[in-house]
């Protein structure tokens, strides 16, 4: 697994990464993608992340779905960089409006920077954590979650060390242990802010045209 270490990097410049990228489109939906740059798949942050998503994800359903309703669904998560280290994210993405693309961003990023100061109280810890208990007792069960696991120790160089303790080690973070690990990612030069918006007026005028050469 660490033969090909030496080609694993990529040179990047300090963030924050904001782009906007407008495309012709005949569906008014445009997808937004917010956060901060994450921490990498061996890395002990992981798993507090992984928390901090589930605690963020119903924090979010809460405001950006059922209050602002800017999104139909909504899910906040750590993606830990993999092949590449240094591509990891710690994130919320979903359609939206185009006219609402701004906005949803803009309450992503926040929520994320109130969670990394304050982190969860002790209930949304508790919740979070019968979650990710919920979904292994479901996962450790089937054949494919365990091939997972063994191919991540041959091909990446997990110890088996590291497999042996989940699920249990998820039940051992404290609220400010959680808290502190998202306000080491949640750093404005690691920020990360990504919309496509489509320009449906456009695409429509496009369509008709398309519609009458045809007619």
């Amino acid at each position: 697994f660490a033969e090909l270490n030496t080609r694993r990097s990529i040179k990047r410049d300090a963030g924050p990464f904001v782009k906007t990228v407008h495309f012709k489109g005949i569906t008014p939906k445009a997808m937004v993608v917010a956060g901060y740059v994450g921490c990498n798949e061996l890395d002990p942050d992981r798993r507090p992340l992984a928390l901090a998503g589930r605690v963020l994800t119903e924090r979010m359903i809460q405001r950006i779905r059922i209050q602002d309703r800017l999104v139909y669904s909504i899910q906040c998560q750590s993606a830990p960089g993999k092949a590449i280290p240094g591509l990891g994210m710690f994130f919320a993405s979903a359609p939206t409006d185009p006219q609402n693309a701004g906005k949803l961003a803009e309450a992503i990023q926040e929520m994320l920077k109130t969670f990394a100061q304050d982190g969860p109280s002790e209930d949304e810890l508790a919740t979070a954590k019968k979650q990710i208990a919920n979904q292994f007792d479901s996962q450790m069960k089937e054949p494919e979650f365990w091939i997972v696991q063994i191919g991540e120790m041959t091909y990446r160089g997990r110890p088996l060390e590291d497999l042996k303790q989940i699920p249990g080690i998820f039940q051992t973070f404290t609220a400010d242990q959680v808290r502190d690990a998202a306000r080491k990612y949640v750093k404005e030069a690691g920020g990360i802010r990504l919309e496509a918006i489509p320009n449906i007026q456009d695409s429509a005028t496009t369509v008709g045209a398309q519609q009458r050469d045809h007619g």
